[in-house]
């Protein structure tokens, strides 16, 4: 975030993510941990391509993320992004070479071991279904991003079966909206374009993959850093006078938001307080 937008930018990004209450099931419960991993391997590559360092330390470090968690595979879309900033090193499509390469070794790896196939094969609920649940799961989760309240380590969510529904078609409607604006900002907000694809690249996995679990708080553990993109970025480009004043605001959420990981930190203590608030 510092070498896309200034280290303002970087600094109260790395804040904001480290103390946001949605992040505590991705470090509290233990089969989240390869989610952290994962992240770990992928903004270390990404860090490393960014200040020029050596790309094979790059391409080790999302090898790394991948045998973590194949979700690190979003990778491969986030380095594209750097293709529209002012990083020449990424530019070049040799650059990207060893990281698709590394890709493809992987999903032989784990086509091969079977590991793939089965995990296709499994008919949890028909695509249709699948996407339509998805799209209403974006909205929801731009809504535990952006109001961190009634988190849950099983939430209530409803599987939809079609496009035809209410609350379906109003999520489309909204999805289509940001996806408007975020083309129409491409030149003059570029961070709110950024960091939108950023978002919905993170998320492009659950719309893949079905998984018996419709929504699941650990998976925004990085697709958090392009909401931060885009409010943070979109802040920057504001005058001098106005991000001072809105330094008391920030300080503000920081405080808020800092309390709410204390509270649902101490939920995770046990078995019997994470169900009983489930």
């Amino acid at each position: 975030l510092a070498k896309w937008q200034g280290r303002w930018v970087g600094l109260w990004g790395g804040v904001l993510f480290a103390v946001h209450p949605i992040q505590t099931q991705a470090v509290n419960y233990i089969s989240s941990r390869s989610v952290s991993l994962s992240a770990g391997g992928v903004l270390l590559a990404m860090c490393m391509v960014a200040y020029g360092q050596r790309r094979l330390l790059s391409v080790a470090s999302y090898a790394f993320a991948l045998l973590a968690k194949s979700t690190a595979i979003v990778l491969l879309p986030l380095l594209l992004l750097y293709r529209r900033s002012n990083i020449t090193s990424a530019r070049s499509t040799w650059f990207h070479l060893p990281f698709w390469s590394t890709t493809l070794v992987y999903l032989l790896v784990i086509w091969t071991n079977e590991f793939l196939p089965k995990s296709l094969a499994q008919e949890v609920r028909p695509w249709t279904a699948q996407w339509a649940t998805q799209a209403k799961g974006l909205v929801f989760y731009a809504k535990l991003l952006l109001v961190p309240i009634g988190q849950s380590v099983e939430h209530a969510f409803v599987e939809s079966v079609g496009f035809g529904e209410p609350a379906v078609l109003a999520a489309l409607a909204l999805l289509g909206s940001v996806a408007f604006l975020a083309c129409r900002s491409l030149r003059a907000r570029k961070p709110v374009a950024l960091g939108t694809v950023w978002f919905l690249a993170c998320m492009v996995p659950t719309f893949l993959v079905p998984l018996n679990v419709l929504v699941s708080e650990h998976r925004l553990y990085l697709a958090s850093v392009g909401l931060l993109l885009v409010i943070l970025g979109t802040v920057w480009l504001c005058s001098g006078r106005q991000r001072t004043r809105l330094l008391a605001p920030a300080l503000v959420l920081l405080g808020l938001w800092s309390v709410l990981s204390v509270q649902r930190n101490s939920i995770w203590s046990d078995e019997y307080t994470l169900w009983s608030d489930a």
